[in-house]
């Protein structure tokens, strides 16, 4: 029965750090597209 919470607990922490990755990721890549459009 840990085992299973242990699991879940990992696995929650792992999905919450690669949304948090994603967002900060899309959000630089917005800014460098933005800031060469305006260059451009």
């Amino acid at each position: 029965m840990l085992t299973v919470v242990l699991v879940v607990v990992l696995v929650t922490t792992l999905v919450d750090v690669l949304g948090s990755a994603v967002v900060v990721g899309g959000g630089v890549l917005v800014s460098v597209i933005v800031t060469v459009s305006v260059s451009v």
